[in-house]
């Protein structure tokens, strides 16, 4: 039986990182429901129902944004590993939740106080929540491939079996993190796969290249 191959160092980190970044945004979007379930909390009827009418009043609108700031300073101490004997003043709050969830109880108060009774869950995940996560994507997907260099393109090909697809001297590193990240997520690199990230250019079969499909498409439309 044949050893599978080693996996090199510098491929082995950008899985492990990705990884730990994928559990990162999930918590992290987890944290963004709880918090809003728990400002619904206190907007609850007798009966056990939720009304948001009652986000029309100061009142409740306060109550609930104290519970979602309350979810998130929890989520952020733990997160960052800060004692529960830590106190700050309204300021160092205000930075805690927004290292943690990119938003501050300033910012929720002033998006309850002007939507009131439509500050539903899908208010606040389409004008809110989905544009946080995106940004937090955005911060900490780079950190799983920053180590990666143009030396690293060869072990990527080789790893994602596209070395003989692909003239390594015609694409550079962010061509070859995306091949490597879509491997990493579906196990296998297709020609829908290949046109995404490399250059037409790069490809050594022409029935690869995206220029190639589409001519023939047209020929299929005219015959």
């Amino acid at each position: 039986m044949t050893d599978k191959p080693k996996l090199p160092e510098h491929i082995k980190k950008f899985y492990d990182l990705s990884t730990k970044v994928d559990r990162a945004i999930a918590t992290t979007d987890h944290h963004h429901r709880k918090a809003y379930l728990a400002g619904e909390e206190k907007i609850m009827t007798k009966e056990g129902q939720v009304d948001h009418d009652l986000l029309k009043e100061a009142e409740f609108q306060d109550k609930f944004v104290d519970a979602m700031s309350g979810t998130y300073i929890e989520a952020a101490r733990k997160y960052f590993k800060i004692g529960k004997d830590a106190k700050g003043d309204e300021i160092w709050n205000e930075q805690l939740i927004n290292a943690y969830a990119g938003t501050t109880r300033g910012q929720l108060t002033q998006a309850v106080r002007e939507a009131k009774d439509r500050f539903t869950y899908n208010t606040f995940k389409e004008n809110y929540q989905d544009k946080l996560m995106e940004q937090l994507e955005g911060q900490l997907r780079p950190i799983t491939h920053a180590h990666l260099t143009d030396e690293h393109i060869d072990d990527i090909l080789k790893h994602t079996g596209t070395d003989s697809l692909i003239d390594k001297g015609k694409i550079n590193r962010m061509n070859a993190i995306g091949l490597l990240s879509h491997y990493r997520k579906e196990k296998a690199i297709g020609k829908s796969a290949l046109r995404a990230y490399v250059p037409d250019y790069a490809l050594k079969k022409e029935e690869y290249r995206s220029d190639y499909v589409k001519k023939k498409d047209e020929e299929k439309k005219a015959a």
